[in-house]
C-alpha cells in the first residue's frame, strides 16, 4: 500500500470513528408526533387536561431546576405566555421527574411565572411524550395537535418566534 493510500485510509477510519462517537454522545429524541391526551398536574394543584388545551397551539418546555440554560430561557417563556395567550397559545413548563417538587413550586412563586408549570414525579408525562433525554427540550404542537417543531438545547428567540408566527393565528 502506498503512503498516500495509507494516509487516506487513516483519515477515513478517523472520520468514521469520530462520527460514531458523536452519534453515541448525542441524546436520543423520539417525541410524539401528535399531542397525546395528557393530564397535567400544575404546581398550584389544578388539573390541566385535553379540554383546556385541545384546539390550541401548545408549547411544552421540558426543564429542570438544576439546569442553568433552562432557567435562562424562562423569561422568554414568560414573555411568550404574556404576548400569545390571547391568540390561544398554551405554554407549559414540565419539570423533570428528578426535580424536587418543592424546588419547582418555589421557583414558580419566586419568579412569578404566569405560564403553567407541571410536576411529573413518576415520569408519566415523559412516557406519554416519548423519549426525551436532555433538558431543555421544547416541543410545539399546532392547534390540530400535530408536532410542528422540536428543539433540544437553549432556545433561540428569533427562531421560535418565526415558528410561532407560522402556527398562531394573526
Amino acid at each position: 500500500m502506498t503512503q498516500g493510500r495509507r494516509f487516506s485510509l487513516t483519515v477515513l477510519v478517523a472520520a468514521v470513528l469520530s462520527a460514531t462517537a458523536l452519534a453515541a454522545c448525542s441524546p436520543a429524541v423520539d417525541v410524539a408526533s401528535t399531542l397525546p391526551d395528557i393530564r397535567f398536574i400544575t404546581v398550584d394543584g389544578s388539573p390541566l387536561g385535553p379540554a383546556e388545551y385541545r384546539g390550541k397551539p401548545v408549547l411544552i418546555n421540558f426543564w429542570s431546576t438544576t439546569c442553568s440554560v433552562c432557567l435562562k430561557e424562562m423569561p422568554l417563556l414568560q414573555a411568550l405566555h404574556q404576548e400569545k395567550a390571547e391568540v390561544g397559545l398554551t405554554v407549559i413548563a414540565a419539570a423533570m421527574p428528578y426535580d424536587r417538587p418543592s424546588d419547582v413550586v418555589e421557583l414558580k412563586e419566586l419568579k412569578k411565572w404566569g405560564f403553567r408549570v407541571t410536576i411529573d414525579p413518576q415520569g408519566s408525562l415523559l412516557k406519554q411524550m416519548g423519549k426525551i433525554t436532555a433538558v431543555p427540550t421544547t416541543v410545539l404542537f399546532d392547534s390540530n395537535g400535530r408536532r410542528v417543531w422540536l428543539h433540544q438545547g437553549e432556545l433561540k428567540e428569533d427562531e421560535l418566534r418565526r415558528v410561532l408566527d407560522r402556527v398562531l393565528p394573526s
